[in-house]
């Protein structure tokens, strides 16, 4: 029981993340109207949009990882019997 409980821990604090840094990048890096167009050209490229899109991209593939183990796992699991 306490190994689901730290994965399900994991996969919230997984989703906790993603979901922040996905509403920083949409705040900071993402234009919302035509006069922000002009700004994002110089903050795309900025700190806070560069780490936020790539622990975008480090949970997503965190989900990926997963999935794949825990349908492996599964698949082992079933053959065994």
């Amino acid at each position: 029981m306490e190994v689901i409980l730290r994965g399900v821990v994991a996969v919230a604090a997984n989703y906790i993340v993603h979901y922040g840094a996905a509403r920083v990048y949409d705040t900071f890096c993402v234009p919302h109207d035509l006069s922000e167009v002009l700004k994002t050209l110089f903050t795309t490229s900025s700190p806070i949009c560069v780490v936020s899109l790539g622990t975008m991209q480090m949970t997503q593939n965190n989900y990926g990882t997963l999935l794949t183990t825990t349908l492996a796992s599964h698949l082992v699991n079933a053959l065994k019997v």
